[in-house]
């Protein structure tokens, strides 16, 4: 990844740039929860979460600067760098964008080096608040895949449908992200390829998108289970089906989204679904989407946000051994795989204020109920994931989100 970040600063080099231009954007929003059992995260990557009594400003505040580098009319370089809460603490977190760019028409456009990871409708701005009206994205969408980034090559077509703009695009790479552990290494996600086509039909916004990729490596706490359960094969043959379907690094990964958007007066509808799923049994067959509505009253938009996650709880179905060291695996099986599996509905209300064209003040009130074992999106502080009852938490976010 850091090679092809650099072999685009290089290529940027040999030509001569004639324009630069600098922006930037953040978030300080202070978020808080009700639950001591059950802390409140931004998405699966966090380490903290926020539990009852508590104030914080980790899971929605940062910082971004862009860098935009206009050669001519054909060829530009776009940088931006983003702090916020995140474990990757160097140079290459930082990074979220590092591309250049080839337009050599109108109707066609290459990117080469780090681009945003083109899987959601908020992809290119999940972070600039200002560009949203939510305090928070739904986190039932955005909050189980933690990627920012792709490295990579993607490719966009816009043309005209009648008179409606359409484009198709698709994308390969490789990226990696945290996953909810302070000594694992990132997990890395190699052989991503993905494709979409949406438009724009009047009041009407479509987008279809699809990726598929592969796990480059499991992180240590899922290979650690593994490692066990293929010690205990020669006594428990039923142990290799189970690390097969535990191990990541061996099974692909699927990720499938509907976005639409319908806009009248000042009204607004919004609603994004997805499917994720995988052959193992990290995530299995797991539905998520949200439906938004919001009103615009001259600098004052208010909000409805329903959101959902679905899954199927996680059962051992063999049969095992009479013995402690089994009996252990399988807890930690249930544990791993219990991790990503999230049960929940969630609804929001909320308002915004634009102060000004670049500052917004924003309050948003979550209620989320969420099913037995079916917590994947909320720091559980120790305690064993499966083993806990339903839940209900209430959340507040509120703060201000800016541009310049």
């Amino acid at each position: 990844m850091r090679s092809l970040l650099a072999g685009v600063f290089i290529l940027s080099t040999n030509i001569f740039a004639v324009d630069v231009q600098t922006s930037g954007f953040g978030n300080v929003i202070v978020t808080s929860s009700d639950s001591d059992v059950l802390g409140f995260r931004n998405d699966v990557s966090a380490n903290d979460g926020v539990f009852d009594g508590d104030f914080s400003f980790k899971p929605h505040s940062n910082l971004g600067v862009q860098l935009d580098v206009n050669f001519n009319s054909h060829w530009d370089l776009v940088t931006q760098w983003t702090l916020m809460d995140q474990e990757e603490d160097n140079f290459n977190g930082y990074t979220r964008l590092a591309f250049l760019r080839y337009i050599p028409s109108e109707k066609w456009s290459f990117r080469l080096g780090r681009t945003a990871f083109n899987l959601f409708e908020m992809s290119e701005y999940r972070d600039v608040g200002i560009a949203y009206s939510w305090a928070k994205a739904p986190t039932e969408v955005y909050g189980l895949i933690p990627n920012r980034y792709i490295d990579g090559v993607d490719v966009n077509y816009s043309m005209e449908l009648g008179s409606f703009p359409v484009s198709v695009f698709a994308f390969l790479g490789e990226s990696e992200a945290e996953v909810t552990s302070r000594s694992d290494d990132p997990v890395e996600f190699k052989n991503l390829r993905g494709i979409g086509v949406g438009g724009y039909f009047g009041d009407i916004t479509i987008f279809i998108r699809h990726t598929e990729g592969d796990v480059d490596k499991n992180n240590q706490s899922t290979q650690n289970v593994v490692d066990l359960l293929d010690s205990l094969i020669p006594f428990w043959p039923e142990a290799e089906q189970l690390s097969y379907q535990i191990d990541f690094a061996q099974h692909d990964i699927r990720y499938t989204s509907l976005y639409l958007q319908y806009s009248w007066d000042a009204w607004s509808l919004k609603a994004e679904f997805a499917e994720i799923d995988s052959s193992s049994l990290i995530i299995e067959d797991l539905k998520n989407g949200y439906v938004n509505v919001s009103y615009q009253f001259n600098n004052h938009s208010f909000y409805w946000i329903g959101s959902f996650t679905d899954s199927p709880p996680y059962q051992f179905e063999g049969s095992a051994p009479n013995d402690p060291v089994v009996d252990q695996a399988l807890i930690f099986v249930a544990e791993v795989s219990t991790f990503f599996r999230s049960n929940q509905i969630s609804q929001s209300i909320g308002w915004r204020w634009d102060i000004k064209e670049n500052l917004a003040f924003k309050l948003q009130v979550q209620r989320t109920h969420i099913d037995e074992a079916g917590n994947g999106l909320w720091d559980a502080d120790g305690v064993l994931r499966y083993t806990l009852p339903k839940q209900t938490i209430n959340s507040l976010s509120t703060g201000l989100s800016f541009s310049f």
